[in-house]
């Protein structure tokens, strides 16, 4: 990827480092609209990793944009970069490189090709299955029977993240009435399958990708748990309209 420069950021012979003042020499042959769209989410990168520096790649149809000097990001950083271009074609966080690349549609002066939709890899549920039951009896002392559903349905979200790729290595723990998960050796991650996770409910929480550790860690909150946290927000939201 080459360098580009923008108001926060320039490139220096070969490295790209961050500066003042603003540039967009850079973008060689991109639009104006392109340009604003990725100074646009640099911006974003910027309130969340002040250190951050990125490289893009132009494509016909796309561009690609890669951050570096990442601490780590919570998913919430990940949806305001998201939501700040309806261009963004997808976000992913590549673990093992501390990077995260930005691939983003360009402005289209002819009309798109229609692409065949990717078939999605194929999963052995039986082995799926047997996998997850034996990390619950591993974990049979810290997993109420009342949970158990809900953690069956995170485990098989995390094994789809490395299925056919090399295995991830999940630990579980439980910190009073909260389950901790913690999850490394994943090579990279996006934040569509990041979502999957989350559309499980407002039961998982904290969820924060680490890359200078190498790894992805969330809370789920214990059935009963949640229950009193939903009723506790319904009574001040009950107390405040009195």
């Amino acid at each position: 990827m080459e360098p580009s420069a923008l108001s926060v950021f320039s490139p220096l012979g070969k490295d790209i480092v961050p500066v003042t003042g603003r540039s967009t020499s850079a973008f060689g042959s991109l639009e104006e609209e392109d340009r604003l769209v990725i100074e646009s989410i640099a911006k974003r990168f910027q309130e969340f990793q002040p250190a951050a520096i990125f490289s893009n790649k132009t494509l016909p149809s796309r561009v690609l944009l890669r951050f570096y000097n990442l601490d780590s990001m919570r998913i919430e950083d990940l949806r305001r970069v998201n939501i700040s271009t309806h261009r963004i074609r997808n976000i992913e966080v590549q673990l093992l490189a501390q990077t995260c690349t930005v691939e983003l549609q360009r402005r289209q002066k002819q009309r798109p090709s229609i692409k065949k939709r990717q078939a999605a890899p194929m999963v052995d549920k039986a082995l799926l299955s047997a996998t997850i039951n034996m990390f619950l009896k591993k974990h049979s002392s810290i997993v109420r029977d009342s949970d158990e559903r809900l953690l069956r349905a995170v485990l098989e979200i995390l094994l789809r993240w490395t299925w056919n790729t090399a295995a991830a290595e999940v630990r579980c723990t439980r910190t009073g009435d909260n389950y901790k998960f913690r999850v490394e050796k994943v090579q990279r991650i996006t934040l569509k399958e990041l979502e999957k996770l989350c559309d499980l409910g407002e039961y998982i929480q904290e969820l924060v990708i680490n890359l200078k550790q190498k790894v992805i860690t969330f809370s789920v909150l214990r059935t009963s748990s949640y229950i009193q946290e939903d009723r506790k927000k319904r009574r001040k939201t009950t107390s405040s309209r009195t």
